[in-house]
């Protein structure tokens, strides 16, 4: 039959029920559309007998929707889901936007009627995330020449993950128009991951080096010089003597003159001396053999990524922050009776003392009396003479009666126990003098040793905030030894380490303004050459600073909200011109530049040179900075010989900038165990960087 309209009333009546049972089921969807369809049935019948009432339907179009059978679909529709890989931009994108709308979860986001306009350029994110995943087959490596020394002429290239992040330099920002790896898993190493970048770090020390050169000039500019050149604090410092004699010769040099002859200072490649750094004696070797008997200016350092020239730098920088700590250096060191100097011991001793106890605490918890025992004195755990000094070091007021009943509930039992015997035990270890600290001695063991076995049998489960208030006596009496005159070599050998990690706090600081990602740097000249570690994305906010000359401007990954499209609560937000934050000098920014342009222009990254040009053929100026990463974690022995190694991975990677606009990030990273298998160096990303120049052609070259 037909309505009045001419409409089969059939067809008309199944989608209005369709239509019906879904808004019905809206309250409890799960529940009616899932777990009990006939209550929702039951429910649209009800419904539709107050439409009759109501007049919005008649009797007989409500016969005809009942009668009407519904088929539910009983299997769900599957819709084939990109894989993580193709995700991973789009969802650095939604990420974001949480962030800035301030949602609790993509729940929450997916149901606003919302129109992003994202700053990914989707042609280039489309071929670079095609080239990356073509890395991993075996014969499209070979067709690309990546089967070479220092590239994948080791190990399995499907292995490999490779990523790439490029910006671009903007009125609003740095807008974010590349994001792609062949990682076909949720993670993103540009974000996500701490990473042994290797030599990149080199730039990071050189943007603080040149940092200081000019805050040191501004701080300099119109004092008296030859005042300052008598200035005791120099002979500590070489960074500041060199820039006073430099303005005390040329009165009227400029910033960017000092800053150019900075670059110029040299400093030696020799790898035969041994520093003290990082809690003790190291030495370093370049990657280059070649380079061991140069000396050499930091722009030709930076050009060959020379790292002795990196570690004689930093050197000088750890000098520079030492000499302005707010305390007098040079007294703490030579004068045993200087305040600061016992303050800073005993800071030293209680800080050791606690690590012991927490070292401690790990090997004895959960375990009884008698396995404590057997732990602290291995074959001697039967010895009546080393029971009797624990016990005492447990139980100090003691009778030799209390001595002798603790002994004989020893298991194993403990031979040759006798009264006379413990009575002699008793005598020569219960004396009220002995201190923890002697015990210690008696049995060559750390007095806190034997404090937390104790302590621990009262209480098996004390938190560890007590456990070091409780022990706030032992830990002195444990580091006591520490204060005495006698142990001045001691005592000097710690002063340095703390000291170093002083200065290289306040050097954090410096780094943390420049986008360094961590809390913390790795308290060792080995920092300059990648110690410290990094992240892809704060290194490409340092070549963001460096390209925008100095200015730290905010990441975009969205240019315009549109909320509500096409209603009336339409609302469109977008983005403002940001004036960002100075963070350096535009002039250190120039001389970066320029140093980094060297590193393509005949230095480690000369492989990318030429591989972008102009439309008139001119090559298109890049600069940037490589780095390699072997990650191991090494075990060593008495005298400092090797007792084990094992890789944790293996990094390499290329930070850059492309012209006056585009910069970026590539990285080869292969992780786990199996990077033992990899030989693979910068050149690898450097080399992936050609690759992808045809795909980048269109984004970053201007129109012929």
């Amino acid at each position: 039959s037909r309505d009045a309209s001419g409409h089969d009333i059939g067809i008309r009546a199944e989608a209005f029920k369709k239509v019906m049972v879904l808004f019905l089921s809206v309250k409890a969807p799960t529940f009616y559309l899932m777990n009990n369809r006939q209550a929702l049935l039951k429910r649209a019948d009800l419904f539709m007998d107050l439409m009759v009432k109501e007049g919005a339907i008649n009797a007989e179009f409500r016969d005809v929707l009942k009668a009407i059978p519904l088929e539910f679909r009983s299997g769900r529709i599957d819709t084939p889901a990109p894989s993580p890989m193709e995700r991973k931009a789009p969802n650095s994108v939604r990420y974001h936007l949480l962030k800035v709308l301030d949602l609790p979860g993509f729940y929450d986001l997916d149901r606003l009627d919302l129109t992003v306009q994202s700053t990914l350029d989707s042609e280039a994110q489309k071929k670079v995330a095609q080239t990356l995943s073509q890395l991993r087959d075996p014969e499209y490596v070979r067709s690309a020449g990546l089967f070479q020394d220092r590239m994948l002429n080791h190990g399995d290239p499907k292995e490999m993950i490779y990523s790439f992040v490029l910006y671009e330099k903007t009125p609003s920002g740095n807008a974010l128009r590349v994001q792609a790896d062949n990682l076909d898993k949720p993670l993103n190493i540009n974000e996500g991951v701490k990473l042994d970048m290797g030599s990149t770090a080199k730039l990071r020390t050189l943007a603080h080096y040149l940092q200081i050169v000019s805050e040191t000039y501004s701080q300099l500019s119109g004092r008296d010089k030859s005042a300052l050149r008598n200035d005791p604090l120099l002979d500590r410092d070489p960074i500041t003597r060199w820039i006073v004699d430099q303005m005390t010769e040329k009165p009227d040099m400029s910033m960017r003159e000092l800053l150019e002859a900075s670059m110029e200072r040299k400093y030696s490649a020799n790898p035969g001396e041994i520093f003290f750094t990082g809690g003790g004696q190291h030495t370093f070797v370049n990657f280059n053999k070649a380079d061991n008997g140069r000396i050499m200016t930091l722009y030709e350092g930076l050009k060959n990524s020379v790292n002795l020239v990196f570690i004689r730098l930093m050197r000088d920088l750890v000098y520079y922050h030492m000499a302005r700590l707010t305390i007098d250096t040079k007294a703490v060191m030579e004068d045993p009776e200087h305040p600061e100097r016992k303050k800073l011991l005993w800071e030293i001793a209680d800080a050791e003392s606690r690590e012991f106890l927490s070292t401690f605490v790990i090997k004895y918890r959960g375990l009884t009396l008698d396995q404590s025992i057997e732990k602290l004195l291995g074959t001697k755990h039967s010895s009546p003479r080393h029971l009797a000094i624990l016990f005492y070091s447990l139980h100090p007021s003691a009778s030799p009666d209390e001595l002798y009943q603790w002994l004989r509930q020893r298991k194993p039992e403990v031979p040759n126990l006798s009264e006379k015997a413990v009575a002699t035990l008793a005598k020569a270890y219960g004396k009220p003098e002995l201190t923890l600290s002697d015990y210690g001695y008696l049995l060559s063991r750390h007095p806190l040793e034997l404090w937390t076995i104790g302590r621990l049998q009262d209480d098996p489960r004390e938190e560890w905030e007590e456990l070091v208030k409780l022990s706030a006596d032992a830990r002195e009496q444990a580091g006591k030894w520490l204060l005495k005159p006698r142990n001045k070599r001691a005592q000097d050998l710690r002063l340095r380490i703390r000291l170093e990690k002083m200065a290289f706090q306040e050097m954090h600081k410096d780094w943390k303004k420049l986008g360094y990602p961590f809390n913390s740097l790795v308290p060792s000249y080995a920092t300059s050459i990648g110690s410290s570690a990094d992240r892809p994305s704060a290194l490409a906010e340092l070549m963001g600073i460096i390209v925008n000359d100095g200015i730290l401007m905010p990441s975009l990954k969205v240019t315009s909200l549109q909320f509500a499209k096409g209603t009336p609560y339409e609302t469109e937000l977008k983005l403002k011109t940001d004036q960002g934050e100075r963070v350096m000098p535009a002039s250190v920014a120039q001389v970066l530049r320029k140093a980094l342009a060297g590193v393509v222009d005949g230095g480690t990254a000369r492989r990318a040179y030429g591989v972008l040009k102009g439309p008139d053929g001119t090559p298109v100026a890049i600069g940037g900075k490589t780095g390699s990463g072997d990650n191991r974690f090494e075990t060593f022995g008495k005298g400092g010989r090797l007792i084990s190694s094992r890789v944790v991975n293996r990094t390499a990677a290329f930070v850059f900038y492309i012209g006056d606009r585009y910069f970026g990030v590539i990285t080869a990273f292969m992780p786990g165990k199996e990077a033992a298998d990899y030989s693979f160096t910068s050149s690898l990303p450097v080399q992936v960087l050609r690759l992808l120049a045809p795909e980048l052609e269109p984004l970053v070259l201007p129109p012929a």
